[in-house]
């Protein structure tokens, strides 16, 4: 049988003793990511600050292998609460999914100062938080512990009405090569092709 170009790497892998929290996980690719690290066997903690991401608890290929939290990244404390809450859940954390993120289609001259820091607090500062957190989390582990951060083409390709997603995106692909050199070879930050 052909095996889908997709079936390739952390696709494949026996994850049952793995627990993974993933953020923007109530729908599009943090939920599509969800799925497929359930069917693998992993634990998941699946956060958004949309509600509906509880109604996933509902899905069959959660049951009994996943917990929800909803929570908005754009708050301060978000990281360190989310990291703290998910442990007192589950004991323990292998990965970290950064995959929330906010885009807002707006001309340069019009985006306000607003909605750029709620775009940084939601694309950048909290995957950087969340990933110190899940590093302070893990510290003295055995384990094998990867954090994955979500970017954008958008981070590389310009696009009209997205230069202040586009920056972030552009901030978070620096970061994870940041992390990958501070934070190797405990913690394994890295990309994924979608």
């Amino acid at each position: 049988m052909a095996r889908h170009k997709c079936d390739v790497g952390f696709l494949d892998m026996e994850l049952r003793n793995r627990t993974i929290l993933i953020t923007g996980a109530a729908q599009g690719l943090g939920l599509g990511i969800a799925r497929r690290l359930a069917a693998a066997g992993a634990r998941l903690v699946l956060v958004d600050c949309d509600p509906v991401v509880k109604d996933h608890l509902a899905d069959p290929i959660f049951a009994k292998s996943a917990i929800a939290m909803v929570r908005d990244l754009a708050e301060p404390d978000a990281p360190r609460d989310l990291i703290r809450a998910a442990l007192e859940k589950v004991e323990s954390l292998n990965g970290l999914i950064n995959c929330a993120a906010w885009s807002l289609h707006k001309a340069l001259a019009e985006t306000t100062i607003g909605e750029f820091d709620r775009l940084v607090a939601i694309n950048q500062r909290a995957p950087f938080f969340l990933s110190q957190e899940f590093a302070k989390a893990i510290e003295g582990a055995t384990h094998d512990a990867c954090i994955v951060n979500i970017a954008s083409v958008k981070a590389s390709v310009g696009n009209a009405y997205l230069t202040g997603y586009a920056s972030t995106k552009g901030a978070l692909v620096a970061m994870g090569r940041a992390m990958a050199v501070e934070l190797a070879p405990r913690i394994r930050p890295g990309p994924i092709t979608t």
